[in-house]
């Protein structure tokens, strides 16, 4: 993506510089909260423009993670680069994944599931239980 010396200069008037983040202020997109920023009638993600401007391009199928894990933080120093993997790996480790109950597409309880693997463990088949 081409950004032009107004898109950079727009792009930096929504920039809160704190003491660690910079805070992006203009609009959030998607469920997540990431900013977003439109270029020539097309939203990306402000985070991604801010790896391009002061990073440099961002190889396709590479996403630009947040080493902060704050949404709307648009500090070069605080984003890297990583594979849908890296991203899957620094949430898993980072425990920003939600686990049993907390998963959306959870059916059972955790005192449901324990109480199946105690019954599977006395000899009660899977069809019984």
């Amino acid at each position: 993506m081409e950004l032009s010396e107004l898109d950079i200069f727009r792009f930096r008037g929504f920039i809160n510089k704190t003491d660690s983040c910079w805070l992006w202020t203009s609009h959030k997109q998607g469920q997540y909260g990431y900013g977003g920023f439109t270029v020539r009638h097309r939203t990306y993600s402000a985070h991604r423009i801010s790896w391009t401007i002061y990073k440099g391009e961002i190889p396709k199928g590479i996403l630009v993670l947040h080493k902060c894990d704050v949404p709307m933080c648009v500090n070069p120093d605080h984003l890297f680069l990583g594979t849908y993997a890296d991203n899957n790996r620094d949430c898993s480790i980072k425990m920003r994944r939600p686990l049993g109950e907390q998963h959306h597409n959870s059916r059972l309880t955790s005192n449901q599931v324990r109480e199946i693997k105690y019954k599977f463990s006395k000899g009660q088949s899977k069809t019984m239980i």
